[in-house]
């Protein structure tokens, strides 16, 4: 499967849940976004990344096509950063909810709360990166 096949059916998968979960794709994108950045702060090569994307934007799809799970980042570390950042985002942006979050809070949120949970140093990049990475989709 090429890559316009790819993102051709992780896209459509999106939407269909965005039809049963206003508010899921955005989400889901925004998770991606905050995976990537993670990722790329801690040094993971570009075929490393281009799996998380993947596996943060099908994490929360369940019966995803098999073959696309296959495509995704599988290794405990990945799975940590995209739990993180899908906490985070729920956190920060309201989803599920919650009231959303200022910048400040979320900040203090990863700074304190996150690290009991986490790894330090995905806490530390998530840190350093979400300051540049504005909500979309909120």
């Amino acid at each position: 499967m090429n890559r316009a096949n790819i993102n051709a059916k992780v896209r459509s998968l999106l939407a269909a849940e965005e039809q049963r979960k206003p508010g899921f794709q955005a989400h889901a994108e925004r998770v991606s976004v905050y995976a990537v950045a993670t990722g790329e702060r801690l040094g993971l090569d570009p075929a490393h990344l281009i799996k998380l994307r993947l596996g943060a934007e099908l994490g929360g799809l369940a019966g995803a096509d098999p073959d696309l799970i296959e495509l995704t980042a599988d290794d405990k570390r990945s799975q940590e950063i995209i739990r993180l950042c899908r906490d985070f985002d729920r956190f920060r942006s309201g989803v599920g909810g919650d009231t959303a979050a200022d910048d400040t809070k979320s900040a203090e949120w990863l700074d304190l709360e996150a690290r009991i949970e986490f790894e330090p140093e995905i806490v530390d990049a998530l840190l350093a990166v979400q300051v540049v990475i504005q909500p979309v989709g909120t």
